[in-house]
């Protein structure tokens, strides 16, 4: 009886471990659409700018910094279509699971093409300031570094 209690304890084990990423570089980045607005999140600021293109689309970037409570903020990316239509929108998951961070709006290393993006922060708590920096990779796919 333990023998088959231990069996299933380490199988239940075994496939936790192999389904955790090994690092953020393993995460898939194309998460579920999400849209800010729609989950009733207060956009504090955007910019709109750059260029992408995929498969035929093609269109700008969009860049909303929201307030969910008070004085909490979270950071999402948009595709956007040449028509304004939303071809994609996702949530900066690094900076958003713990929302710990004051956030200003990314700046683009070259405004017209956007592809690398430096975010300032300034932490609730410790008070410090950080600079995170984002690749966008496509449509719906992002890199984030420290």
């Amino acid at each position: 009886m333990i023998r088959v209690i231990l069996v299933v304890a380490s199988l239940m084990l075994s496939g936790t471990v192999l389904s955790e990423p090994k690092s953020t570089g393993d995460w898939s980045r194309r998460d579920a659409f999400v849209d800010p607005e729609a989950l009733n999140e207060k956009v504090v600021a955007q910019w709109k700018g750059g260029k992408w293109s995929k498969k035929g689309l093609s269109g700008s970037f969009r860049f909303l910094v929201t307030e969910f409570a008070q004085g909490r903020e979270k950071l999402y990316l948009q595709w956007l279509l040449a028509d304004g239509e939303i071809a994609y929108s996702m949530s900066v998951k690094e900076l958003n699971v713990r929302p710990e961070y004051d956030l200003e709006l990314p700046r683009c290393d070259n405004v017209e093409v956007c592809r690398n993006l430096s975010v300032k922060a300034r932490h609730y708590y410790e008070e410090t300031s950080r600079e995170f920096h984002i690749t966008l990779d496509g449509l719906g796919h992002y890199s984030f570094k420290i």
